[in-house]
């Protein structure tokens, strides 16, 4: 069972970003404002933690960033 998030609702993934604001509730790396250097609101994949957003998310509900290469922190 998941974290209470936001307005009490379900975090499932334990990012603070509950299941109505969370693009994508099954990944923590996923949630608004994660590519902080792209933008302070949209919801982004950062897996590697560089401020830049994976380029070829594979959930619909995430936009696109800029980082080629989301699993090494130095690209």
């Amino acid at each position: 069972m998941g974290a209470f998030g936001g307005a009490g609702l379900l975090d499932d993934d334990g990012d603070g970003f509950g299941a109505l604001v969370d693009c994508d509730d099954n990944n923590a790396s996923a949630y608004p404002g994660a590519a902080f250097l792209e933008s302070t609101s949209a919801c982004m994949i950062d897996s590697d933690g560089d401020g830049y957003g994976d380029a070829s998310p594979a959930s619909a509900l995430v936009q696109s960033g800029q980082d080629c290469d989301d699993t090494d922190f130095s690209i």
